[in-house]
């Protein structure tokens, strides 16, 4: 037992715990139930030694930190230093799969906060010098302006971890009380996944592999901030024959590289916007072209045009189901027929987040869990809930995963958009269209112990509020 070499006394007051043996290059941590994955992370970072959870009771813990409260545990400076680095911080939210970091300053100290799974914790409290100097470095070695505090800025650093390269994206912008610093995070060792590991069903995929094989057309990926729309552009991009055709991407910025196609960063300031590399790339002979998003008419002519005219056209757009699409398309100013005319097919998703497999628990569906589900109320029917534990940072989830509609574009979906006369009146026809809608590809995943029912809750709301 080398009981004294580790009960540093910072270390113990800072994370309630206590690190009780060492073995080899394995740290034993006593802990309780409350205790998160992040706190495993950060002692492994500290110690660069595996943490092994050793879960106790309330009781017990606080039996075992006062029997050594006397104890000579002064943490070193090395260590310290380790605690409030910027390494440290990149690190620990690389481990824990994090896409942003945010840093928010407020009147007598700064947070930082992690977005997990799409939810946003607590990482780390700052006092006001300790964020002055790590909003300082990262402005430096972003190559920013650290004298400039008054306007927003934009950001870059490559950043190395086990051989392995992250592209931090960093953005600023002033508050009352002082600059907000958010980092994205973008994994350069991304792995494309199928449209099965995205969460489509297979008559989904053979859907959308019908859609993809149009000879030309626009094809469109619909669904609000942060639901997965690049992911699943970049798995479609995949499914196509890159080695005979010519395919060129406009994309702000471009997330994931991919060995034989053309990906184009625009730029803003050279005056490279999307519709002006649109433009340029039409006069290459391409035969499918990847826009990042249509944010403006200009793009969104061009795109239409080029696709009418033998061109595949892949894209995104922000907007909340398939008749948002072409709602939108109208307010920039496209005639209804010619977005008609174009458009090969339609995915709307969202991302749900799943149950966390080490804690999740099985209860009884109740009549009214049962009628929300629109299952029989004599069925039998186990659904499981999130508890929280280590390994899901205390959240009960871990993970998230796609739900998803797809319209495919024949002739009796454009006869309908041609003739009907309201809006509302359109979206009701298209739901006979929809291969599995979003809300029944929820319930599938809440039947399944996938997800929750509260997830299903929240987005059965939403769509039906929408549609």
């Amino acid at each position: 037992m080398e009981n004294l070499n580790l009960l540093q006394k910072e270390i113990i007051s800072k994370f309630k715990l206590f690190p009780f043996k060492k073995d080899n290059n394995n740290i034993y941590v006593a802990m309780t139930e409350k205790h998160s994955k992040l706190d495993i992370e950060k002692l492994r970072m500290i110690y660069n030694s595996n943490i092994i959870p050793m879960i106790v009771s309330e009781d017990k813990l606080s039996r075992l930190i006062s029997e050594h409260s006397g104890k000579d545990t002064s943490l070193s400076e090395d260590i310290h230093f380790a605690l409030n680095s910027y390494d440290l911080l990149i690190k620990n939210a690389v481990n824990l799969k994090a896409t942003d970091i945010h840093i928010e300053p407020f009147n007598d100290s700064a947070l930082i906060r992690l977005r997990i799974d799409g939810d946003l914790s607590d990482y780390k409290n700052l006092e006001l010098n300790e964020y002055t100097n790590l909003c300082s470095k990262i402005k430096y070695m972003a190559g920013m302006d650290i004298t400039e505090k008054r306007l927003p800025q934009d950001g870059q650093i490559i950043y190395s971890l086990d051989n392995k390269k992250y592209d931090l994206r960093i953005s600023s912008i002033p508050t009352i009380n002082g600059e907000k610093l958010a980092l994205r995070i973008l994994y350069k060792d991304y792995k494309i996944n199928n449209m099965i590991e995205l969460g489509f069903s297979t008559n989904q995929v053979e859907l959308l592999k019908n859609i993809l094989n149009s000879s030309n057309g626009l094809i469109i990926i619909a669904g609000p901030t942060g639901s997965g729309k690049t992911t699943t552009m970049y798995s479609l991009i995949n499914e196509l024959d890159i080695s005979k055709l010519n395919i060129s991407t406009i994309e702000d910025p471009v997330e994931y590289k991919i060995n034989g196609i053309n990906q184009i960063n625009i730029n803003m300031k050279a005056g490279l916007t999307f519709s002006a590399g649109l433009r340029s790339v039409l006069r290459q002979d391409p035969d499918v072209v990847i826009i990042g998003e249509i944010r403006d008419r200009d793009t969104a002519e061009i795109a239409i045009r080029a696709s009418v005219t033998g061109h595949k056209i892949l894209s995104t757009i922000h907007t909340n189901d398939a008749m948002g699409v072409i709602l939108r398309l109208m307010d920039l100013g496209i005639d209804r027929h010619l977005i008609v005319e174009a458009l090969t097919g339609i995915v709307c998703q969202r991302l749900v987040k799943k149950l966390c497999n080490n804690c999740k628990v099985t209860y009884n569906a109740n009549k009214e869990e049962k009628q929300l589900l629109y299952l029989p109320e004599a069925q039998n029917l186990v659904l499981y809930k999130p508890k929280g534990c280590i390994y899901c940072n205390g959240s009960g989830y871990s993970g998230r995963t796609s739900i998803n509609e797809v319209i495919h574009f024949n002739s009796k979906i454009k006869e309908i958009l041609i003739e009907g006369e309201g809006i509302y009146k359109i979206r009701e026809q298209l739901k006979v269209f929809l291969d599995n809608s979003i809300v029944s590809c929820c319930k599938k995943l809440v039947v399944s112990g996938t997800t929750s029912l509260e997830e299903y809750i929240k987005y059965k709301n939403q769509i039906y509020g929408e549609i």
